[in-house]
């Protein structure tokens, strides 16, 4: 664990994590992780604030009692737009700690986490944002695991051969009508629920 005051790359998070808590009780925890943590630490453009929480239904409950605009509600999660910013409520898990955060992430590059005050982090996650290696953490949603293979690629991230042979293992043992066309296509489905979900 490190704070705040030893990584100063993390203010743009604590501007937002500051922003929310302007808005809830302050007995409700919550936090950011995932790519807006990457791209914090890296200096790159943070297109949204995946935030968790051990009661994110509280916690929306609690924004949208206080104002928050919400621009975009489902099942899984709820966008609100809060200081200028695009703040992503995950409402489809229940993480009880940042570290448990950290270990439900594909790729550890972005098994990060910061409250605000304190950030956790995978063993490799530094090392492999400094190498700029895609490497496995878990895989519960391969087909979206793929996918955010070519997106990190994109950024300039190498896979690992390893990972993407586990990928490929994980995709063959998928149960998965690939004639069917609703059950083989990647990101979302025609009423913008993301098919295989996953977080950033």
């Amino acid at each position: 664990m490190k704070t705040d005051e030893q990584m100063p790359c993390l203010m743009p998070l604590k501007a937002v994590v500051n922003s929310v808590r302007k808005l809830i009780d302050n007995d409700i925890e919550f936090w950011i992780a995932g790519g807006a943590v990457t791209s914090a630490v890296t200096g790159s453009k943070i297109n949204d604030y995946d935030v968790f929480s051990p009661t994110p239904n509280l916690l929306v409950t609690s924004l949208k009692e206080k104002g928050a605009t919400v621009t975009y509600e489902n099942p899984h999660f709820v966008n609100f737009r809060i200081g200028g910013k695009k703040v992503q409520v995950i409402t489809r898990y229940e993480h009880q700690t940042m570290e448990h955060s950290v270990k439900e992430f594909d790729f550890t590059v972005v098994c990060g986490a910061y409250d605000g005050e304190t950030f956790v982090c995978h063993d490799r996650f530094w090392q492999d944002i400094a190498t700029r290696r895609l490497v496995i953490n878990t895989i519960p949603f391969p087909l979206k695991t793929m996918e955010r293979v070519a997106k990190y690629a994109q950024r300039g991230y190498t896979p690992c051969p390893v990972g993407l042979l586990s990928i490929a293992k994980a995709i063959h043992a998928l149960e998965i009508d690939w004639d069917n066309p609703d059950e083989n296509q990647l990101s979302f489905y025609p009423d913008g629920t993301p098919r295989f979900m996953g977080v950033d």
